[in-house]
């Protein structure tokens, strides 16, 4: 013992205990990270697609039409002509005038007085700048700390479950921001990230979420913010508590 002691020195020691301490005793002064999804989450992107699609293709398809995210199965033909085509919804007004889910704002107004808040979107580097100018105009005063784009669906690699040097999956993204929680419309990156984190919440009842079998015991469903509000606040408290004992 007294070999290793020597060896590796007792200033040494000492900083390898004090880095456990922080890793593993000392209390978190830091709010906890809340990451949120973007479409389907904080805006309506599906709305403005449809409305979008049905006035330049003459379709009459609504919300119901749409069972999964991978957009072409709906309105037909492949992958790629699909990505080809929401690009060009990207160069529309109705792209610009997308709409808030009901409820976002308030809850995420609530949640920042508790938690930091950062967007985890799966949208491409090329609406990056917009996406930006469409988030500070709906929730204004820096309420999201931080915006991380995954680059899924881009034109140059479609397929979202090829990933690349220039794409981030949403479990990437989550432990970037150094979440706790995460908010999320799609049932395959929920299920990805529960594992790495306190909370999820499968978000929104839409056609590619509705029937989801067998979800992590940390998944929670919540049809809309104000579902997911309370649930969000639960996860909150339990981390105070958790600080408070370890404040004493």
């Amino acid at each position: 013992m007294w070999v290793v002691i020597s060896l590796v020195g007792i200033p040494g020691i000492l900083a390898g205990v004090a880095w456990w301490y922080r890793q593993y005793l000392a209390p978190n002064t830091q709010r906890p990270t809340i990451a949120c999804d973007m479409d389907e989450v904080l805006c309506d992107f599906l709305g403005a697609l449809i409305a979008w699609h049905n006035a330049t293709y003459g379709t009459s398809l609504t919300k119901a039409d749409f069972k999964s995210y991978a957009f072409h199965e709906a309105w037909g033909g492949t992958l790629t002509e699909g990505v080809d085509k929401v690009h060009r919804f990207f160069e529309s007004s109705y792209f610009a005038k997308i709409e808030p889910i009901p409820g976002a704002a308030q809850a995420v107004a609530a949640l920042r007085k508790r938690a930091r808040l950062v967007v985890v979107t799966s949208r491409q580097n090329v609406i990056a700048e917009r996406t930006l100018e469409w988030l500070n105009a709906h929730f204004p005063d820096d309420v999201f700390a931080e915006v991380l784009f995954g680059n899924h669906y881009s034109q140059a690699n479609p397929d979202p479950n090829k990933i690349d040097a220039t794409k981030r999956t949403k479990l990437d993204m989550c432990k970037a921001a150094g979440a706790v929680a995460l908010v999320d419309d799609n049932v395959s990156y929920c299920t990805q990230c529960a594992p790495a984190l306190e909370q999820v919440v499968l978000f929104g009842a839409y056609g590619w979420n509705r029937d989801a079998p067998g979800l992590p015991a940390n998944v929670a469903r919540c049809a809309s913010w104000q579902d997911a509000l309370p649930c969000l606040h639960a996860l909150l408290d339990k981390l105070e508590e958790r600080q408070q004992m370890l404040v004493g």
